[in-house]
């Protein structure tokens, strides 16, 4: 029972960390752009979403590559750099899933601001109520990603397919 409780609490550690560091890059970014226009803040905010994902998906590939294991080979230190890695997997949640729960977080505050206009102060508020409806594009976006890697997938299989009989047909001809 204790280890689960320090197991769910190095996750919850990692989902605060993560959200807390992309939600002030995000703010800020957000202030700054919207210095210019509104409009290239909010193209913006869409732009860390997409960079946001593509991370999530490297870094998932990276922690499964042979790449990462030959190079943990090589390292003087293996051991110790074994052991940061293995706490790594042990403790990692997915960026992606970190970028799900800020978005959440700023669609319940915009509620809340609906409810209570001057609870924030103006850049905040503007910020929350141009990414009310990120989420949307977040799901959208991880959604099309995985349906195009799917799609993909099955492609290179109806591809082998389609090769393989032509081979064989050729064979039989």
């Amino acid at each position: 029972m204790p280890s689960m409780i320090k197991r769910m609490s190095s996750y919850l550690f990692y989902l605060l960390l993560s959200n807390v560091i992309y939600g002030l890059f995000v703010y800020h970014v957000f202030t700054w752009l919207s210095g210019y226009s509104l409009h290239y803040a909010y193209f913006g905010n869409i732009l860390l979403i997409i960079l946001g994902l593509v991370w999530d998906e490297c870094s998932q590939r990276y922690l499964q590559s042979k790449k990462l294991a030959k190079q943990l080979n090589k390292e003087k230190d293996r051991e110790m750099n074994q052991r940061i890695v293995s706490w790594i997997m042990e403790s990692f949640i997915s960026f992606k899933t970190a970028l799900y729960l800020f978005y959440v977080f700023i669609l319940i505050i915009s509620q809340l601001i609906k409810f209570a206009p001057t609870m924030l102060g103006e850049n905040v508020t503007t910020f929350v109520s141009a990414n009310d409806y990120s989420i949307l594009l977040l799901i959208a976006l991880d959604t099309m990603s995985t349906h195009f890697s799917k799609d993909r997938q099955r492609m290179k299989i109806i591809a082998e397919n389609l090769e393989k009989a032509l081979t064989e047909e050729d064979e039989t001809s």
